[in-house]
């Protein structure tokens, strides 16, 4: 179980840069880096993301995704692997700021999945709660700020791999949100639970609001 878990963490990471192909055309995909250089073959360009100057099977994503999965994982040591298996809290620090705990888990720990659990607003109030479990609020801004220093921080690994963010829902009606169960919407639009959703017996409605979602 825990070998077919591992598969699909891989195979989300790698769909992030799945290719754009039809009838043999491939179309370069918009590549930015900010921790390794850029590899060239022919007209095409692809991240080092090992630093070894080489066009690495996982790198190419003109590949299979099964083939870059296999090299990948070839690379990858048994503590990367295991620690790719667990997920913990990584929170922006007051004003969005980069955090002791976010260089501890990604050099140190070498975890890649995270929740993240800060709400959104547009006027964030400084509640002095730091990087604790529930953590700051911070603006939109200021998150896109964090998690893109986040990556930053994973793409300097020895493999540069990628962060995965998880969160709880954030569009839920919630006026007592408890960490760990739920995120204030903050920013975000809010729209009734899945029971308020249900007591309006309106299945017509509720489609309507699936659409609209997704």
């Amino acid at each position: 179980m825990l070998k077919n878990i591992f598969t699909c963490i891989i195979l989300m990471l790698l769909l992030a840069g799945k290719i754009i192909a039809q009838k043999n055309i491939i179309y370069q995909p918009v590549i930015e880096q900010r921790a390794v250089n850029i590899l060239h073959d022919k007209q095409f360009h692809f991240k080092d993301l090992n630093k070894n100057n080489i066009l690495d099977v996982y790198e190419d994503w003109r590949k299979p995704l099964d083939l870059r999965v296999a090299n990948l994982v070839s690379q990858m040591t048994l503590e990367e692997k295991v620690c790719m298996l667990l997920i913990n809290t990584l929170n922006a620090g007051e004003k969005g700021k980069m955090t002791d705990a976010a260089v501890d888990l990604i050099e140190k720990q070498k975890m890649t999945r995270f929740v993240f659990r800060n709400t959104i607003k547009s006027n964030p109030v400084s509640t002095g709660t730091g990087n604790g479990f529930a953590g700051a609020q911070i603006s939109p801004f200021e998150a896109a700020q964090f998690m893109n220093a986040v990556q930053e921080l994973s793409e300097r690994t020895r493999l540069g791999i990628p962060a995965l963010f998880k969160s709880n829902s954030r569009n839920h009606v919630e006026f007592d949100a408890r960490a760990g169960i739920n995120v204030e919407s903050g920013s975000f639009s809010s729209w009734p639970k899945e029971s308020g959703l249900a007591a309006t017996r309106d299945m017509a409605l509720i489609a309507d609001f699936a659409k609209i979602m997704a």
